[in-house]
């Protein structure tokens, strides 16, 4: 009979600490799925941002000196994309020659491979 009443009192606390950990384990679960949802947003909307200022400044050298110089320099918040922005920059620093954004270019030509 004292076996049972033993048993009985591990089984409360059992039962305790699992109405505990349980509630914790859903917990932590839950916020690893939300953070996971969240950087996958956040890296989509980079990615569309990028190509956003890469579709600008493809518009050539129609954009006024400033627009394409402030579009040149946000390239470098885009690490993730350097390569493709250093050949992009490369191509733009050739066929733009004489044009005043091109000291902007260089700049991020420059700071971009300090990145690699």
């Amino acid at each position: 009979m004292e076996w049972i009443r033993n048993q009985a009192q591990n089984i409360k606390s059992a039962t305790t600490l699992l109405s505990v950990v349980i509630p914790l384990l859903v917990l932590a679960w839950s916020a690893v799925q939300y953070v996971d949802i969240n950087q996958s947003q956040l890296k989509q909307q980079r990615f569309e941002n990028y190509h956003s200022l890469i579709e600008r400044i493809s518009g050539g050298e129609d954009n006024s000196p400033s627009l394409a110089a402030a579009i040149v320099f946000e390239l470098r918040n885009y690490p993730e994309y350097k390569e493709v922005s250093l050949r992009i920059l490369r191509k733009i620093e050739k066929d733009w020659e004489g044009h005043p954004v091109i000291n902007e270019v260089s700049l991020t030509i420059k700071y971009l491979e300090k990145l690699q």
